[in-house]
């Protein structure tokens, strides 16, 4: 969780992806208007979510109580991340807050070990301008139909 936390605050698609099985089971709300929830490739789904939080200007995932539990070659990690997101505008609240609970399935491959398998968020609380994820779902858009 560490791991691919500080590798989406670094926008870091590589070091991101190497926490995913190439097949995830996603639950996840529509941030930015993206869907990410259902069965998806993890190079899709990496490609979504680095390009969403690079939309804003900075992030920072904390994550702390891990859970983990382990039975043979499954594994899960229920854990809590509080998330501090920058988006500087002219005219509005630049920070948005949020406490999420992590709850990630694990499987360990023999050739290359562990990774997640299957991942849900659970919104907690928020505070700051919930209108950031809109605002930079409508810049993702726009750059993805100007390419």
């Amino acid at each position: 969780v560490i791991g691919f936390t500080l590798a989406m605050d670094a926008r870091d698609a590589a070091r991101y992806r190497l926490a995913w099985a190439d097949e995830i089971e996603l639950d996840l709300p529509p941030l930015g208007g993206l869907p990410l929830s259902g069965q998806r490739r993890a190079d899709d789904y990496t490609r979504d979510a680095i390009a969403l939080v690079s939309e804003f200007e900075a992030t920072q995932h904390v994550s702390g109580n891990h859970l983990i539990s382990v039975d043979g070659d499954r594994g899960r990690c229920i854990c809590y991340i509080l998330a501090t997101h920058y988006l500087p505008l002219e005219d509005a609240d630049p920070w948005l807050k949020v406490g999420v609970r992590y709850d990630l399935g694990a499987r360990r491959f023999d050739e290359i070990g562990w990774r997640f398998n299957s991942f849900r968020l659970t919104a907690l609380w928020s505070k700051g301008n919930g209108g950031l994820w809109k605002i930079v779902g409508r810049r993702l858009a726009q750059r993805r139909a100007n390419i």
